[in-house]
């Protein structure tokens, strides 16, 4: 039996998500492979530059922003970031942190100065 055949019936997208429902940072990029191996070993023992997701940084950012915001933006909050938990959009997928990014394009210049690069 082949190690990663629990996997096998598993799309990009569903390794990635388990990966991350372990509270694995992994990149976005990474192959099924990696996401395979990553899911069963962790990532402890691979390089910390290969395990970046640039999401979550904009995840950092938007909480941030909200949270710094709040009186203005708080009527307008509807997602988890409601209980002002600043780990709150670590619970959405990646295409849901750009999309609150790119719905507020007016904010997202603001957004973007809570970036730690």
């Amino acid at each position: 039996m082949d190690l990663f055949e629990i996997y096998r019936n598993c799309n990009h997208t569903e390794l990635y998500q388990l990966c991350r429902a372990l509270g694995l940072t992994v990149p976005s990029n990474a192959s099924r492979e990696e996401l395979m191996y990553m899911h069963m070993f962790g990532t402890d023992d691979i390089d910390p530059a290969l395990r970046r997701n640039q999401f979550d940084e904009w995840r950092h950012a938007l909480a941030a922003f909200v949270l710094d915001n709040w009186t203005r933006l708080q009527n307008q909050v509807t997602c988890p970031l409601r209980s002002k938990d600043p780990l709150s959009c670590f619970g959405c997928l990646d295409t849901q942190v750009v999309t609150c990014i790119v719905s507020n394009p007016s904010n997202e210049f603001l957004i973007e100065r809570y970036l730690k690069r």
